[in-house]
């Protein structure tokens, strides 16, 4: 699902880059229940997904299964940050050196409609979320 023909200069722009189109479709209703105005937009690589947050001055969140290599080399993440988003990297993995940055959320790759409402209510407030299911 692909928010884009809906998209309101005021709403919440999140990104999904996820390459399996049933993974992206579930993962963006489930960020549509939580946010109904939210805008959010899929793109199949990281590439295109720094295009989509080029074009907006803000982002609540960049949601990927890309390891933290990968979101480093598209040079993403800075872009990301200096828009006020977050990122949340849906691989699991939780890499010591930035569990104490806020910005950084690691999940599960599947995620619940509860996980996903624990996810973006941790974008509000920039603490650390408990994803504990």
């Amino acid at each position: 699902m692909d928010a884009a023909s809906k998209s309101c200069p005021t709403a919440t722009l999140v990104v999904v880059v996820e390459r399996d189109i049933v993974i992206a479709h579930d993962l963006c209703e489930m960020l549509q229940d939580n946010d109904p105005q939210a805008d959010v937009r899929t793109c199949r690589t990281l590439a295109e997904a720094r295009d989509t947050v080029l074009a907006h001055e803000r982002i609540k969140a960049l949601l990927t299964s890309a390891t933290v290599a990968e979101i480093a080399r598209a040079g993403i993440e800075t872009l990301v940050f200096s828009r006020g988003g977050h990122i949340v990297v849906m691989s699991g993995s939780d890499p010591a050196d930035l569990s104490s940055d806020s910005r950084w959320i690691f999940a599960q790759r599947i995620l619940s409609p509860n996980v996903v409402a624990a996810i973006m209510r941790k974008t509000e407030n920039r603490a650390p979320p408990d994803l504990g299911g």
